[in-house]
């Protein structure tokens, strides 16, 4: 790649020293998922989720999530009726609402009868999990989360993070929540009972992030060329209000930022990753939300790597090469969470997008469920984050560093970027991502062997076009997963990889 110091040939060996005063307080809750209605067509009680929900950990659960939460009704454990979104206001009829309303019927049969609070508490239960509640703001009143809360309450089950909706303030939704200041008065309500009834539990809205989740780091980089989006109308309004603890913000990295796939090349959309991945993209990216609601926590509560719309705007095409479907996504998924971890930030809790579901989204999916490279990476980062406390990033000396593509040139990011994580002052984990087609001998003063695991494949990302690419709906993630022992001299980085070394024993000093 561009920038690269010395031939891959002649790679010296990189000396690397972590330093345990670098390092921040790790949150564990920042290595998340979250999950859809209707579990892909699974019920949670399936051996397949259980055992994914038992192998990848994750801290927190986001139940129900996506735009269904809208329209969700705990009491009932389902979508609402057609004659419920009626009453409340709503369109049945919509693009987002026909499809759930139209086929709950046919969802409670597949389920084996209602979604309630203690099958989802249990589905998180099963990865040791805390359920976060998604709670519907806009087609169901206070009254009826009172009664969800009461249940939960009486259950004895978990009960400290409350999400008040949905993207409510997309256009889509304008029927629902006509307003910013619809939104304030029907949170406020439900926050008053969340409130009455779980006064320790913590609450967040949902804030659009959209302006500044591009706009932000462009800005950082040349703000000769590019201007500050002006603070939207419903973020003003929010920031102006005290009645929760948190905001959620969802952060998607979508191929529409490069306008048109058709006029990029694969290696053009791989640097436009690396940029946006970056820590330099993502700490602005999370400075935005601290600059405009000082104090709260941020929640990520969905993030991915996806080409969602291009696909939906473009039906006829096929589609080329789905980069979820290819080991860019998982080097892409460990970049930016560990970057978004190790960043100085507010940001307490990411659910990646998402648990299990389409061919586009989910860890994993189909049937029998295959596994996306995503999956293998929380896989493999769960024991360091539930172990460690601190984590830091991990400059790789020489390490070539790339400019994105058309805009995004004014944005640069190395290449291989290493993490290390902590328990205490001692070195337990470290994780690389090596977006290069270079073997990177890597040494570190170890005084014991090491354990390696390493996510790679043959191409990172195959060019468009090519007639050996998968079809439209068609699920071919083409990657390779090995171990390794290592001894105390160090190891080398794979080409096109993602890495975790577990140290068996102590730095030297």
């Amino acid at each position: 790649m561009a920038g690269q110091c010395v031939s891959p040939a002649t790679v010296p060996p990189v000396r690397i020293t972590p330093d345990p005063d670098r390092a921040r307080p790790l949150k564990p809750e920042m290595f998340s998922t979250a999950t859809v209605w209707d579990l892909g067509g699974f019920r949670p009680e399936d051996p397949m989720l259980v055992r994914l929900m038992r192998t990848i950990k994750p801290p927190v659960l986001r139940v129900p999530a996506g735009n269904t939460l809208n329209f969700w009704d705990w009491n009932a454990g389902t979508v609402r009726t057609r004659e419920q979104v009626l009453e409340a206001g709503a369109d049945p009829d919509s693009r987002i609402a026909a499809g759930p309303i139209k086929g709950r019927e046919a969802y409670l049969k597949k389920m084996g009868g209602p979604m309630k609070a203690e099958r989802w508490a249990q589905l998180a239960k099963e990865g040791d999990a805390e359920p976060l509640w998604g709670i519907n703001v806009s087609t169901s009143g206070p009254e009826e989360t009172r009664r969800f809360l009461l249940h939960l309450r009486d259950k004895g089950l978990p009960s400290r993070k409350f999400e008040l909706g949905n993207e409510l303030y997309l256009n889509h939704w304008k029927r629902e929540i006509p307003s910013v200041e619809v939104y304030i008065e029907k949170a406020k309500a439900h926050a008053k009972e969340i409130r009455s009834i779980f006064p320790g539990a913590k609450i967040a809205v949902c804030v659009n992030a959209n302006d500044d989740r591009v706009n932000g780091p462009l800005v950082k980089a040349a703000p000769h060329r590019f201007k500050p989006a002006p603070l939207s109308a419903w973020n003003a309004a929010l920031s102006r209000e005290t009645f929760y603890d948190a905001v959620a913000v969802h952060l998607y990295f979508k191929s529409e930022e490069l306008e048109d796939l058709s006029k990029i090349s694969a290696d053009e959309y791989v640097r436009w990753a690396i940029v946006r991945g970056s820590a330099f993209s993502v700490e602005e990216i999370l400075a935005w939300p601290g600059r405009v609601f000082p104090g709260k926590e941020i929640w990520i509560t969905e993030w991915s790597l996806n080409n969602a719309a291009y696909e939906a705007s473009h039906p006829d095409q096929n589609y080329r090469y789905l980069p979820e479907h290819t080991v860019l996504s998982g080097l892409f998924t460990a970049y930016f969470i560990l970057n978004a971890a190790a960043a100085p930030s507010n940001a307490v809790i990411a659910n990646y997008w998402q648990l299990n579901g389409g061919n586009v989204f989910g860890m994993i999916s189909g049937a029998p469920p295959k596994e996306r490279p995503a999956m293998h990476v929380f896989r493999m980062l769960s024991p360091a984050v539930r172990e460690c406390d601190r984590i830091s990033v991990l400059p790789v000396p020489c390490a070539p560093v790339v400019a994105g593509p058309r805009k995004f040139e004014v944005m640069k990011a190395p290449a291989i970027t290493g993490f290390a994580l902590f328990r205490g002052s001692d070195l337990r984990y470290l994780a690389f991502v090596n977006f290069t087609n270079d073997e990177v001998p890597v040494r570190l003063p170890l005084a014991g062997p090491a354990k390696l695991e390493y996510l790679t494949g043959e191409e990172l990302l195959p060019s468009w076009g090519n007639p050996q690419n998968p079809g439209p709906g068609e699920w071919a993630p083409k990657y390779e997963i090995r171990q390794a022992h290592t001894g105390a001299s160090g190891f080398t980085l794979q080409p096109r990889s993602f890495s975790v070394v577990t140290v068996m024993g102590k730095t030297a000093p």
